[in-house]
This record gives structure tokens, sequence and C-alpha cells, in this order.
């Protein structure tokens, strides 16, 4: 996916009003990218969000633009990662080093695995089971395995379903394990940072930028900031929602933070 800002070093003031200079580059798995201006001024960006927010960001995008099956796969991927947001979550909850759980999760490969342990965890924590709707299973299953040709209403009825069950999990964990939470969110923030630093050096770069989401998709609860999306604003309307402008595909830059 492509990351775009304003370049920070052609325009270090947006307010002045001085015209814009767009710079771009791809995002990595890591949350990366280096971008790139028209004048080669580099920028090393990264984004906050956790990796559902991302992949479900990205099915947002796919959806508006017409995109619909591929749509599907990026709701299918965030309610995955919402699977390893709460497993993890927990583990850190249980005192255990963050370095033996990626030792353990890098075991639980395979999707079903995954699924598997999070049932159980689930059922043994929140004291209920895990239920998914068969058909919405089958709708996706269709689109992956048999190119199944989908249409916005089904889509419409599929995305419903995964913020639902997005918000089942991350709500619980706001609500009773906060605490870990912020540790998590914090390690990877981290971890991220850690890599930013090593491309500033080799790009001489002394500043990074860092961005969660974007202001014309994203809707925050004030009191659980970068933890909680409103995901039910965004599912208002979808018929209604008008094409992104270029501005609107432009990410606000938050913080430019000086780097020695």
């Amino acid at each position: 996916m492509k990351y775009k800002l304003i370049c920070p070093i052609c325009v270090p003031d947006p307010t002045k009003g001085v015209a814009a200079v767009t710079a771009e580059g791809d995002i990595n798995n890591d949350f990366i990218a280096v971008c790139k201006c028209s004048k080669e001024h580099v920028s090393i960006c990264f984004q906050e969000d956790y990796r559902f927010e991302f992949l479900y960001y990205s099915a947002i995008q796919s959806m508006v633009s017409g995109n619909l099956s591929e749509s599907v796969l990026s709701f299918s991927a965030a309610l995955e990662r919402v699977f390893e947001l709460f497993i993890k979550v927990n583990l850190i909850n249980y005192k255990i080093p963050y370095e033996d759980i990626k030792k353990y999760w890098k075991e639980l490969g395979l999707s079903e695995r995954q699924y598997g342990a999070f049932c159980t965890l689930y059922f043994m924590i929140a004291k209920k089971e895990w239920r998914e709707n068969g058909n919405m299973k089958n709708f996706r299953n269709k689109i992956v395995h048999k190119g199944y040709i989908a249409t916005t209403k089904e889509v419409e009825k599929y995305a419903s379903y995964i913020v639902d069950k997005i918000n089942d999990v991350t709500v619980w964990l706001i609500e009773n394990l906060r605490d870990s939470l912020l540790i998590y969110e914090q390690i990877i923030k981290e971890e991220r940072l850690l890599k930013v630093k090593e491309l500033c050096k080799r790009h001489k770069v002394d500043f990074y930028c860092w961005t969660h989401g974007e202001n014309t998709l994203f809707f925050f609860d004030q009191n659980n900031k970068h933890m909680r999306l409103d995901f039910n604003q965004i599912m208002i309307n979808w018929n209604n929602l008008p094409p992104l402008t270029d501005k609107q595909k432009l990410y606000k830059v938050q913080n430019i933070v000086k780097f020695k």
C-alpha cells in the first residue's frame, strides 16, 4: 500500500499556506515507508496502527474504490489479526515475557491453529464460547477458493458482520485488560521505532514521522485514544460515500520527532 504525506522538508509548516509537495513510498510489513518527494527528499514514516486496524483500513479503501472481492480478503485478515491481539494481550497479562510469546506464536503458523488457540483462550477468559456465522464463513470461502464475484450488498453485509466480531474482542480487551493492551501497544511501537531509527541512519535522515490511521476514514473514541476504533460510524451510508479526493488520500503527519 502507498503511504503519502506532505514532504516535511519542502513544507516544514503546512499552516503557512505553502503549496503542498507530496512524498510517497510503499508501506512494508513493519508499517514503515521510505517516502520521497519530487525533489528526492527522504522521509522515514511509520504507522502506529495495530495490524488489524491497518488491514481494516485497507478493506475500507478497497470497498470504497469498488474492489469488492479484495475488500473481503482484508476484512477477513483483520478479524484473524484481532484473534492474535487477544491471545498476545492475555499472555502479557499472565506476565509471560514478550520474547517467549513471539516464539510461541511462531509455532502457531497456520490460521487453523491460531483460531483454535483463540477459541480456547476466549472461552476460558471471557467465560463464553466464540461463535461465528457459518453463512459468513462460507461466503468468504467462496471468494477465496472458488473465485466468487460478490455484489456490493453482499460485501456490506459481510463488512457489518466483521465489524461486530472485531468490536466483541476489542471492547472486551479495553474493558478488562486495558493495562496489558497498553503494554502491548508500547512493545510493538518500540519495535517499529528501532527499525525506523536504523533506516534514518542508513538514509542519513535526522527526523521521522508517525501517524495513526487516516482522518477521513478512522474515528477514535476520545476516552481510548489509539486503542479503540468507532467502527460503527464508518459503516453508515456506504452507498453515499463520495470518492476519495487526492487531498483526502494524504496522510496527516501527526508528529515529527527529532532523532539524534
